[in-house]
């Protein structure tokens, strides 16, 4: 146990001691500054090279800094197209939200123009139209966007995929 000991420590104490430096070597022809005064000592000879002073960077290294374009951030809604956006919506939900249009409006499918028929990844389960007081699941919803057009009025609907819908409130195009 005392050998572990002594091996352990004896690396650790080693690098504890005052370090040493060597001596400098000195030639015969060079004289030593060190123990002469300042009357005997003598300057170095003027036929040695003398430093010059060179400029940093040297003039030839210098190049412009490339040029950083920003780029703008994308927007985060699309802007409205004039040209209608309309996919497949499947079936079942086209039935429903038809009945329910032509429940409401009193005007039959064959009045109803679509507008919109898109496909959509709603943030939370107020689909895009939440109403005030309400609490809504906060979980991504996959569903559709459809807007039909039935007059001058615009009804834009929000659809789940489980068949849920809800109605935003209707758009009058005109005055």
């Amino acid at each position: 146990m005392r050998n572990f000991v002594l091996l352990t420590l004896a690396p650790l104490l080693a690098a504890c001691a005052p370090l040493t430096l060597p001596e400098p070597i000195m030639s015969p022809s060079q004289p030593d500054f060190t123990t002469l005064s300042p009357k005997t000592a003598t300057l170095p000879p003027d036929n040695l090279p003398q430093p010059t002073a060179t400029p940093w960077p040297p003039a030839n290294a210098l190049t412009p800094a490339p040029q950083m374009t920003r780029r703008l951030p994308v927007p985060l809604t699309m802007p409205p197209t004039l040209a209608p956006v309309v996919g497949e919506l499947p079936a079942t939900l086209r039935e429903s939200i038809e009945a329910d249009l032509e429940q409401r409006s009193g005007v039959t499918r064959a009045a109803f123009t679509y507008v919109r028929a898109e496909a959509m990844v709603w943030n939370d389960g107020s689909l895009g139209c939440p109403q005030p007081g309400m609490a809504y699941t906060q979980a991504l919803v996959p569903g559709y966007w459809v807007v039909i057009r039935v007059g001058d009025a615009e009804f834009d609907y929000r659809v789940a995929e489980s068949g849920y819908f809800i109605l935003c409130e209707p758009r009058r195009l005109g005055p």
